[in-house]
């Protein structure tokens, strides 16, 4: 092997295991080719699953400061970690989805005077292909709540979730995915559905229900 010239110096291909001593000077070298990941712990290239140990060599990971995240890559490429200017790394909720919610719709529902160790049923209006978010429920007297869905005017076999509350103090139950509770379209009926039974052995009590779900 030869001992590169003082100076500039192009060079094609670098294989880094017999790469001879570069001198002083600016060197220009056109690619690098690392070796096979070894054991040492100095070696950069580290083999995927190989164990960690104590003063393990690698090489930084950069991210890139954005505070609104946007796309920087088309779908296939590489691409940087990005944070916000504190660092924190953007991640997504997975129950959350990403970015806002489509069409997001709120609907109320009430039952007047409900009498004693009765229930009813507190459905939404059509509600085709929606997904539910989430469900608060509140009465003035103990109660119990089921969750359902209405797919073609007929109702869900089982509950989607069960949950229930103290005088005075409401149920809320949020899905644990945005794709978790997701209804058909069909020619019937499709809604979401809370029934609701007076758990109070003499008193009649007004019941309330908020559903949030969206596209």
């Amino acid at each position: 092997d030869q001992p590169l010239a003082a100076g500039t110096n192009n060079i094609g291909d670098v294989d880094v295991l017999s790469l001879p001593a570069i001198p002083a000077g600016s060197n220009t070298i056109g690619e690098v080719t690392i070796g096979a990941a070894t054991t040492a712990a100095a070696d950069l290239a580290k083999a995927e699953s190989a164990v960690h140990a104590s003063g393990d060599v690698g090489i930084l990971a950069l991210a890139v400061r954005d505070d609104t995240p946007v796309g920087l890559a088309a779908d296939g490429e590489y691409i940087p970690f990005t944070v916000d200017a504190l660092g924190r790394l953007h991640t997504t909720d997975p129950n959350s989805g990403s970015g806002s919610p489509t069409n997001p719709v709120n609907n109320y529902q009430t039952s007047a005077s409900l009498a004693a160790g009765s229930e009813v049923d507190l459905d939404t209006p059509e509600a085709a292909a929606k997904k539910l978010r989430s469900v608060e429920v509140w009465a003035s007297v103990a109660f119990r709540a089921r969750i359902f869905t209405v797919d073609n005017a007929v109702e869900s076999t089982d509950p989607l979730a069960v949950g229930g509350g103290s005088a005075h103090e409401p149920y809320q139950f949020v899905s644990p995915h945005r794709d978790y509770i997701t209804l058909g379209t069909t020619a019937g009926l499709d809604a979401f559905r809370i029934e609701v039974v007076n758990l109070d052995d003499n008193d009649a009590a007004d019941v309330y229900a908020t559903f949030h779900y969206e596209d």
